[in-house]
């Protein structure tokens, strides 16, 4: 994968590990003695490109202007006031995943209701 003008760093899976270990001392968007990209929140982030799924032997790269990402991968913060972060986003964004699909049929449902008690309104006017 390359970009307009030079080529994409590729972390190593040993390397990312390391750098997510060493994160409280080198912040997780510091790659290669350069800023790759900062997004704010509380947790540590880097911005990634999947050329196509791991478990189909896809890789991993750092992403570099022009490109952009396809995921962002957030380690587990370590920190006594923020446990369990990570698995807490993943339920908020599934539940609410699910929230949206059940009103968005309910909505659905409602307007269809609408519709046939115009229809039938209309029959006896």
């Amino acid at each position: 994968m390359r970009s307009s003008t030079r080529s994409v760093p590729r972390p190593p899976g040993r390397e990312l590990d390391q750098r997510i270990g060493e994160r409280d001392a080198i912040p997780l968007a510091v790659w290669d003695g350069k800023v790759r990209m900062s997004i704010a929140d509380v947790q540590d982030k880097l911005m990634v490109y999947l050329d196509r799924p791991l478990q189909d032997g896809g890789s991993m790269f750092l992403v570099e202007p022009p490109l952009a990402s396809t995921h962002i991968l957030k380690p587990e913060p370590g920190r006594a006031l923020t446990p369990h972060l990570v698995v807490n986003e993943h339920f908020c964004v599934t539940l609410a995943r699910q929230l949206r699909d059940f009103v968005s049929g309910q909505a659905e449902r409602l307007i269809a209701l609408a519709a046939e008690a115009a229809e039938i309104k209309d029959e006896y006017l």
